[in-house]
């Protein structure tokens, strides 16, 4: 009995997982099915609190599929939805099965809603000198998103790219655990470079050559497992140079 029991609530969690991912692709698609009264967003609360269970792998999957979910439905501001995130990272859910979501809403929010967008910026920039260190890894994936989502007439928030830069370049010392969020992150630079070079100033691209320098410092230093992130600090330089050379005409490094 205690054997069909168990298979019986497994198979119970199996198929609220499942309920709660095609709710969030059917909310993904069109919001507009969301219940304005909020009665829905009650209706899976109360599910989901109803699940008990032991076992890591379907908390980690309940939890992702929550997620998912709330990232369709919450209406508040964006702060919540990061700290949902970074806890779920510092739980060892994977940043892949998460950030699709945050994608989706920032995608939104900078178009609709820039005031939300730049505060919660704002905020990031703010943390990069303040996070600690075992949430470091999901700040700067949220950060790297955050960048790629910058559009031209956002002024507020090109000066708080440059800021944001800033940020990194004197504290990048304290991310030397989060190595892949920092390969990642130059690679996403790498790109901008080129794809949106209004958003290096000349105070921004002067500033990325001592970047580069600290972070070979950082990472290198007792390490020689790290060619791949040497590779991206040496194409980040080429692409000053091929795409914001002009910016460093009469100028003396």
């Amino acid at each position: 009995h205690s054997l069909r029991r168990r298979q019986r609530q497994m198979c119970i969690r199996d198929r609220v997982i499942w309920f709660l991912r095609a709710l969030y692709y059917v909310f993904k698609l069109d919001n507009n099915c969301i219940s304005k009264d909020k009665s829905a967003q009650r209706t899976v609360s109360d599910i989901c609190r109803s699940i008990k269970t032991s076992d890591k792998g379907i908390q980690k999957e309940l939890l992702t599929s929550i997620f998912l979910l709330y990232s369709t439905t919450y209406d508040g501001k964006l702060e919540y939805l990061y700290a949902h995130y970074m806890v779920l990272r510092q739980w060892g859910i994977e940043s892949k099965e998460l950030l699709p979501a945050i994608e989706d809403v920032l995608s939104d929010t900078s178009k609709t809603n820039l005031v939300e967008f730049n505060q919660v910026f704002g905020n990031l920039t703010f943390s990069l000198g303040s996070c600690k260190s075992n949430f470091n890894e999901g700040l700067l994936e949220l950060y790297r998103i955050q960048i790629e989502h910058l559009e031209k007439e956002n002024q507020i928030g090109t000066h708080l790219f440059v800021r944001s830069l800033s940020e990194f370049y004197t504290n990048c010392e304290d991310f030397k655990s989060a190595r892949i969020p920092v390969l990642q992150l130059l690679t996403t630079l790498q790109s901008l470079l080129v794809s949106k070079p209004w958003l290096f100033s000349q105070y921004c691209i002067e500033m990325m050559f001592p970047l580069c320098l600290k972070l070979i410092a950082t990472f290198f230093e007792g390490s020689d497992t790290n060619d791949d992130l040497f590779i991206s600090i040496v194409k980040i330089i080429s692409n000053i140079l091929l795409a914001q050379g002009v910016k460093l005409t009469n100028r003396h490094h």
